[in-house]
């Protein structure tokens, strides 16, 4: 299972959505629509389905949802694990 630390971002938008930037050496294939790779990523003791995003401006990128952060703010590091979602790749429904 990879796992990287990676300081947490804002998107910037009004909502301003809290993310990481995956690195390259942990960064696994696009496999699904829209550059995406369906992920379990583990942060913080919580685990949830997600996806790790392509993105021409910031590489690889995952969300964080708010209740994953918790505490956390902007330029704080967060320790990742992930591994790649076979069967939503298979029953993408």
């Amino acid at each position: 299972m990879p796992t990287f630390i990676a300081p947490l971002w804002r998107w910037p938008t009004p909502k301003g959505i809290l993310m990481v930037t995956v690195p390259e050496e942990v960064r696994p294939p696009a496999l699904a629509a829209f550059g995406r790779t369906p992920i379990r990523a583990t942060v913080r003791g919580r685990t949830w389905a997600t996806s790790i995003f392509g993105s021409t401006a910031h590489g690889a990128i995952l969300l964080m949802p708010k209740k994953t952060v918790g505490p956390l703010r902007e330029g704080d590091p967060v320790e990742v694990s992930f591994e790649v979602d076979m069967l939503r790749l298979l029953d993408p429904g």
